[in-house]
């Protein structure tokens, strides 16, 4: 599999966030409670950048390449709070980091069992 087509749809999916993150007024998606919004879209990205990490999603993700999907979610989740605090009417907050760390660290997890081998 080419790297674009392995870190593309993470790079796309960043992107997405970043997008959203940027809007002043979150519309219906306002609505939804903020641990479902940040869980799912973290989940998102945890799945996309394991996938990514490992060539594949049904490739297996070692522990090292776990916990470096797991540290690029959280930075990535750092990064966006600080972007959504130079956007009017947005703030960044530490609890929004703690629910996509969530969604990533279930994502890597999840990923990580249904391609495990045992030996």
């Amino acid at each position: 599999m080419t790297r674009l087509r392995l870190w593309g749809p993470a790079i796309l999916w960043m992107a997405i966030l970043f997008y959203a993150s940027a809007q002043a007024q979150t519309g219906s998606l306002g609505q939804v409670p903020d641990w479902i919004t940040h869980g799912a879209a973290y989940l998102v990205l945890g799945l996309l950048l394991g996938r990514a990490l490992a060539g594949g999603l049904d490739r297996p993700l070692p522990p090292r390449l776990a916990l470096l999907a797991l540290l690029l979610g959280t930075l990535y989740g750092v990064s966006d709070e600080f972007h959504q605090s130079l956007v009017p009417g947005r703030d960044a907050s530490a609890w929004d980091v703690a629910k996509d760390v969530a969604g990533c660290s279930l994502a890597v997890a999840l990923h990580v069992l249904r391609t495990r081998r045992d030996v």
